[in-house]
């Protein structure tokens, strides 16, 4: 049978002969899919924003590849030579994409993948409740993932699903290395959607996202960018960063949000939710520690 290091060096070769078909198909353009959960048995009521996250929630977690479970975001799966530095340099260039533009996948996977975690790192200085803090993010974090459009069976539109946009995201995260956890690879399922066009519905998806608002401090520092287009990062424990792009972001406290994600903000104005709703653990990845180069 051999020894165990013999398993993994099998397998790793094993994964390294199928590396190119397997990248290949994590840079397909976006598919549609059917999602096989529950119908719901009441109307969904609210903005579209309430009911495509409703739908989302209430979706069967989708059939994953072998790909993604044993390799996650693995050189040999994302390129042996993309690394984000492109998209690093574009960033810190022109800042992040306007709605206007689209959604362009990598810098999704990457602002998810890897300029979330690393700002949530808990060795980062936490913010004061008098002065925030500043703190450095990196989008070179190891991240793949994929882009798909999420159609709804008739007898669930019927009762006011909606279909819904699903950012995949495999990535291995920088912060949990740092507290020594033994899961450190994550699949991401995040919802996107834009906030309702009318004042009510953008009032109504605010108080969603948002239940207490910004405060007068996170309002600043958006006024205080120079760029037209920023993201505030929803993090755990209540904490915000408005990010724009820059090498340096600030983070604040004491602003709840129910879900992690991301706001794409322009003119103040919040225009595009991105929404984590699953993640999973890469466990077979870590086990087979075929994450690192």
């Amino acid at each position: 049978m051999g020894t165990p290091m013999g398993l993994v060096k099998r397998t790793r070769s094993g994964l390294a002969s199928a590396a190119s078909t397997v990248a290949g198909a994590a840079r397909a353009p976006a598919r549609k899919a059917v999602p096989t959960g529950p119908t719901p048995t009441e109307p969904l009521r609210g903005t579209a924003l309430e009911r495509r996250l409703r739908t989302a929630l209430s979706t069967a977690p989708h059939a994953r590849s072998t790909a993604s479970q044993v390799m996650s975001a693995s050189p040999l799966r994302r390129g042996l030579f993309n690394v984000g530095l492109k998209q690093a340099a574009r960033l810190r260039r022109e800042g992040y994409l306007p709605a206007s533009a689209g959604l362009e996948r990598e810098e999704l996977v990457r602002i998810h993948g890897a300029i979330i975690p690393t700002i949530a790192d808990g060795t980062f200085r936490r913010p004061s409740r008098s002065r925030p803090d500043k703190a450095m993010t990196s989008s070179h974090g190891r991240t793949t993932g994929e882009l798909h459009e999420i159609d709804v069976p008739q007898e669930q539109a019927a009762l006011g699903a909606l279909g819904w946009t699903r950012l995949c995201v495999d990535t291995d995260e920088i912060r949990a290395r740092r507290v020594l956890s033994i899961i450190h690879s994550y699949h991401l399922d995040v919802l996107i959607s834009p906030l309702g066009p009318s004042p009510s519905e953008y009032a109504a998806d605010m108080r969603l996202l948002l239940p207490r608002g910004l405060s007068p401090q996170i309002q600043e520092a958006l006024h205080q960018s120079s760029r037209p287009t920023l993201r505030l990062h929803l993090l755990g424990e209540g904490r915000i960063a408005v990010d724009d792009g820059s090498l340096l972001v600030r983070t604040f406290p004491d602003c709840p949000h129910p879900w992690p994600g991301s706001l794409l903000v322009e003119g103040g104005r919040v225009t595009r939710a991105e929404i984590e709703i699953h993640r999973h653990p890469n466990v077979m990845a870590n086990i087979l520690d075929v994450v690192d180069p």
